[in-house]
């Protein structure tokens, strides 16, 4: 950023800082849609929630037997 920042001023003028919004508005809307709500949810519940996660990517199995929490002890989400 700080070798191509005067070459891109001196291209751009005013609106130097446009490239760098744009990545930044990018990345916000990266991280608004593939990172999960974990407000309100315990630890437990959010590692349960990236097994699934991890599982449905792979052909592994989510959990392991006697891996970390049952499932069925885990209070669902409420919708």
């Amino acid at each position: 950023v700080g070798l191509g920042f005067p070459a891109m001023s001196s291209a751009l003028g005013s609106l130097v800082f446009l490239p760098f919004a744009a990545v930044l508005l990018l990345w916000l809307l990266f991280t608004a849609r593939f990172t999960p709500e974990t407000r309100g949810r315990s630890v437990d519940e959010i590692q349960v929630e990236f097994r699934r996660l991890a599982a449905l990517g792979s052909r592994k199995p989510a959990r392991a037997e006697g891996d970390g929490v049952p499932l069925a002890s885990i209070r669902q989400p409420q919708g």
